[in-house]
């Protein structure tokens, strides 16, 4: 039996990824049981036990506070006692902590971008950065105690040998995947290009510091001032902190900037299908699945040139120099206004995008590796 610890998967990216884990396991044809943590929360009430896959779920507290309180008590409490319960072989923790001792294969996914990404690191505040060296702590640990560490891109895996030089044997790439309810939903862009209809960008993403969102507002307002007829949709939950501040400064400056709020996957296709292109600003990610999803929709992505954008997306991205609202501009101006350009985009995209696996793909990499069978993918 595999014990499988989604218990933190709760932002957007994680938790649809570990819906896609689920999923498979669901379909899963070999004589394997598995054994899942998962939050009590909507996005996870659909699942039920089987006669291969048994869920617990564990309560969650909507603070920081809280939610580090869930991953100390199922990582000192929970796991430890359900390993004295049953009979698990191996276990896999999606959330960059596997914190109890077990003889068996251990693997852990990292996917928090601060634990390795020294910038990022050290350009919060004094009260965050103590919470982050906390997590680096615990990661720390973490490394020394499992088989395996999984990254989701090359740029993380160098992140990672680079403050483990020592442990660099125990990291594997795993791309994430696309969503199954992107697959076949791409119909052509070329329909979709207007050279003199709006341009429309999304961008999506929750709200997080490291998400800069802010620089979305700098842009709009040197695209209104330009009057290019740009919009910029974004996916902003009300609910998360922050977000009714950045929406009242677009409302009361009238920008071009339409929140259509936090979607699940089978929404955002419509989304997808009927934009131009993807605009993403983070300053730092582990892997950015909208990139990924861009790539599948044959849509041109607006990125920062960064490590981590040219690890996803190579030559097909239109990069802009980090945080430079000219820069960024034009990169945006340059395919609205050439036809030919935005067509060429489209089909590099379209392209690249055969580089990155299929739910089925993906999870077979996993289970290779749980296994012990694994070949990275390059």
């Amino acid at each position: 039996m595999m014990l499988i610890n989604f218990s933190n998967q709760i932002a957007a990216g994680p938790k649809n990824i570990s819906k896609n884990f689920i999923e498979q396991c669901l379909i899963h044809k070999a004589n394997e049981r598995f054994f899942f943590i998962i939050p009590d929360i909507d996005d996870f009430s659909m699942y039920n036990d089987t006669h291969s896959i048994k869920f617990l779920r564990v309560n969650r507290i909507a603070n920081y506070f809280g939610g580090a309180g869930v991953a100390i008590f199922v990582n000192l409490f929970l796991i430890p006692k359900l390993l004295k319960e049953y009979e698990f072989r191996t276990i896999l923790a999606f959330g960059n902590f596997l914190l109890p001792k077990f003889s068996g294969t251990k693997v852990v996914l990292l996917h928090h971008p601060y634990i390795v990404d020294d910038e990022l690191f050290n350009s919060v505040s004094k009260l965050k950065k103590l919470s982050e060296t906390i997590k680096r702590l615990a990661f720390r640990y973490t490394v020394k105690n499992v088989s395996k560490i999984v990254v989701q891109s090359t740029y993380m895996k160098n992140a990672f040998v680079k403050h483990y030089p020592h442990e660099a044997c125990k990291v594997e790439i795993i791309h994430n995947p696309i969503s199954s309810a992107f697959i076949g939903a791409f119909s052509g862009r070329e329909a979709n290009y207007r050279k003199n209809d709006t341009f429309k960008l999304i961008y999506v993403s929750r709200f997080y510091p490291h998400k800069n969102h802010s620089f979305l507002i700098d842009v709009a307002r040197e695209l209104s001032n330009r009057k290019a007829n740009v919009t910029i949709s974004v996916t902003l939950d009300l609910n998360i902190l922050g977000v009714k501040d950045f929406l009242n400064t677009v409302e009361k400056e009238n920008l071009p900037i339409i929140n259509i709020f936090e979607l699940p996957q089978a929404e955002l296709v419509r989304h997808y299908s009927e934009h131009n292109a993807v605009i993403f600003p983070s300053e730092s990610e582990t892997f950015g699945n909208p990139l990924v999803e861009a790539l599948f929709f044959g849509l041109p992505a607006v990125v920062p040139r960064k490590l981590y954008t040219e690890s996803i997306l190579g030559d097909c991205g239109v990069y802009y120099e980090s945080n430079d609202i000219d820069s960024c501009i034009q990169s945006i101006l340059k395919i609205q206004n050439n036809r030919d350009l935005y067509l060429s985009y489209s089909a590099m995209s379209l392209a690249h995008s055969s580089l990155y696996p299929n739910p089925k793909t993906w999870f077979d990499c996993y289970y290779s590796l749980l296994d012990g069978n694994f070949h990275e993918q390059r």
